[in-house]
């Protein structure tokens, strides 16, 4: 008899809303290593809401988030990065990235729960030279007003 495959990632009776108002209920997904999950619905159908729930950004109303066998509440920040993506439709203002902000987009792993770098940013510089466009670094960050030199 074969043996059944656990799901890596799953969903038991999960409620989402707002203000303590649920407006989707009961959902109860999983999801195999190497699967990829894909919310498709119409606009304000829930599925942003969904996401935010399974990433941490959103406390569920109810029901359970597991990710290998364990609650998603249980890892801390640093852990639940390291397990967990998601890719949202926001559209990002690239006009106002700098060169330093786009490598540093390499370095999310280490930011803070507001997006800061937690950790020394020389690596980033490091990449910036190695890449050979420190130059370009330069040019953009003199010329960006409010800019964070490295």
């Amino acid at each position: 008899m074969e043996e059944e495959k656990e799901f890596y990632f799953k969903t038991q009776n999960l409620s989402v809303g707002y203000n303590r108002k649920p407006i989707l209920e009961n959902i109860s997904l999983g999801v195999y290593k190497g699967q990829i999950l894909t919310l498709i619905g119409p606009n304000g159908s829930g599925k942003s809401t969904i996401l935010k729930n399974l990433i941490r950004e959103m406390n569920p109303l109810g029901g359970v988030v597991v990710l290998e066998g364990k609650d998603i509440n249980n890892y801390s920040s640093k852990d639940f990065a390291k397990q967990m993506s998601v890719v949202l439709t926001e559209k990002v203002k690239t006009e106002l990235l700098t060169c330093r902000d786009v490598v540093a987009m390499g370095r999310y792993l280490y930011t803070n729960y507001f997006g800061k770098l937690t950790v020394n940013i020389t690596p980033v510089t490091m990449e910036i030279n190695a890449i050979g466009i420190s130059w370009l670094y330069a040019d953009l960050s003199n010329a960006t007003s409010g800019c964070m030199t490295i």
